[in-house]
């Protein structure tokens, strides 16, 4: 009984906090700027690609510009979050080189923050 009482309070008090709202809000963002960034990167690529590479050539371009999109908008928000900010990540050299040259060149566009 003492361990259900225990749980129920710990789990009791995360709600309380906001803490459960708060990691429902960061992996939603997260999802979400993942599913954006990957379909619309993609869609992009193969579109303007398709003409001068055809459809297999265009498809791998696309696979490839996506997956960096994704990784790099999921990172972004990974660094930038509240709640992750003590919780380490293991990021390939590449993929950190990506970032900063995609910060400096590009940046990023936020949607949805409270000012």
């Amino acid at each position: 009984m003492f361990l259900a009482d225990a749980l129920g309070n710990f789990i009791l008090g995360w709600i309380k906090n906001g803490q459960m709202q708060a990691w429902i809000r960061l992996l939603m963002s997260l999802s979400g700027t993942a599913f954006v960034s990957f379909f619309g990167v993609l869609g992009i690529t193969i579109v303007s690609l398709y003409p001068t590479l055809g459809p297999v050539g265009a498809l791998i371009i696309g696979l490839g510009s996506a997956s960096l999109a994704m990784a790099l908008s999921v990172l972004f928000l990974w660094r930038n979050s509240k709640l992750t900010k003590m919780i380490p990540i293991a990021v390939a050299g590449d993929i950190e080189a990506a970032y900063w040259a995609a910060m400096e060149k590009q940046g990023f566009v936020l949607s949805g923050e409270r000012k």
